[in-house]
């Protein structure tokens, strides 16, 4: 028995004559007539009577037809979803990132992506550094998204874009009146940082203690977006991505940072994974989303501690 007999009954019943099924099937009227004696053969018994050119179901072609129309309908859901899969990729997308910037950075790619696959089915979940990394290795997940250096077997790196970071402070500080922040206007002050095993942190106390700047750390945290309500409410001063300020901008004083602290960001992919349609598409729509902040460095660069 073929899924193409059932198909030929089916275009019978819903058409009444081997001439129509045959034009619904885009096949010849014999071709449609073998294709239903075949499958009266492998029954062993018949499915329609023959009557003045016209062709009627008998009672046993009714009763097996309500089990293959169950089939047919199953057998149409997996051409849909075939369907989809050619035209999307895939019909899932799973995206990991890390919890900030996954936060402020994905929304309007993905925003972008959805209007592109309306039928695209897409996850999203927030892991921190090491767990992203092993959730991409393990293919748990299509496409990372993490700040730069990563370093580990099983994963392929492809860096998106560097950008310049920025230092916040709660609306009316004393350094609001300043167009560019430079770090030796920090001695002294109160800074809400980030824990101490993330890039950002770690460029940050270098540069600190190479121009030998004395900070009082106020608050440690391990979400960018919690800094960012911290100095919001008074607490300190951060240097921070300039993504996740911009989440901020009402609310917040946001001044270029000099020296400039640049951070790397980098798509993250499984080594010897299929790389799916959709996944290079929305690292596409990153590119176009990123390239419009004013913080944006065309080259981007890699450098400093791992984790």
């Amino acid at each position: 028995m073929k899924i193409r007999q059932l198909e030929a009954m089916r275009a019978l019943i819903a058409t009444g004559t081997t001439t129509q099924a045959a034009e619904v099937m885009g096949i010849s009227q014999s071709a449609i007539s073998r294709l239903i004696s075949q499958l009266e053969d492998t029954l062993g018994f018949v499915l329609f009577d023959r009557h003045r050119g016209r062709l009627t179901i008998t009672p046993e072609g009714r009763e097996f037809y309500g089990i293959a129309e169950d089939i047919l309908t199953q057998v149409d859901q997996i051409q849909e979803t075939a369907s989809n899969i050619r035209a999307h990729g895939t019909g899932t997308l799973r995206v990991v990132a890390m919890p900030a910037i996954g936060t402020c950075m994905l929304p309007q790619p993905l925003k972008m992506l959805r209007e592109e696959y309306p039928n695209l089915n897409i996850i999203i979940d927030l892991k921190n550094r090491s767990e992203l990394q092993q959730a991409v290795a393990e293919r748990r997940y299509d496409i990372g998204l993490a700040t730069l250096p990563i370093v580990q077997q099983g994963l392929v790196v492809e860096p998106l874009c560097t950008v310049r970071s920025v230092i916040i402070m709660p609306k009316g500080h004393r350094l609001a009146g300043k167009d560019v922040v430079g770090a030796e206007d920090l001695d002294g002050e109160s800074l809400v940082s980030l824990s101490a095993d993330t890039v950002m942190r770690y460029r940050t106390e270098e540069l600190f203690t190479r121009l030998k700047i004395k900070c009082q750390s106020a608050i440690e945290a391990t979400s960018t977006i919690l800094l960012g309500n911290l100095v919001r409410i008074g607490l300190g001063v951060a240097i921070v991505h300039p993504f996740v300020a911009e989440h901020f901008n009402s609310q917040l004083e946001i001044r270029p940072f000099e020296p400039e602290v640049d951070i790397s960001y980098g798509l993250i992919y499984a080594e010897g994974a299929r790389r799916l349609r959709v996944a290079d598409q929305l690292s596409k729509n990153m590119r176009i989303c990123f390239s419009s902040s004013s913080q944006f460095i065309p080259q981007p660069q890699e450098g400093g501690p791992v984790g």
